[in-house]
């Protein structure tokens, strides 16, 4: 699955609680702990503090 996509829960595979992103520039990572309102987000995406855009750790769910 890839950011496109979508959860089972209608949700976009990168805004629901347990989802982690990782940077491939400086490795941070987070973890998405409570995914919020669906209606107030403008992107699926996360940047990181070091300006790059964060990827799905894990891509196959």
């Amino acid at each position: 699955m890839n950011q496109a996509q979508t959860h089972q829960s209608g949700q976009s595979a990168g805004r629901y609680d347990g989802t982690d992103f990782v940077c491939d520039n400086c490795g941070c990572e987070i973890m998405v702990k409570h995914a919020g309102d669906a209606s107030k987000h403008s992107s699926d995406t996360y940047t990181c503090r070091c300006g790059r855009p964060m990827r799905l750790e894990h891509s196959d769910r």
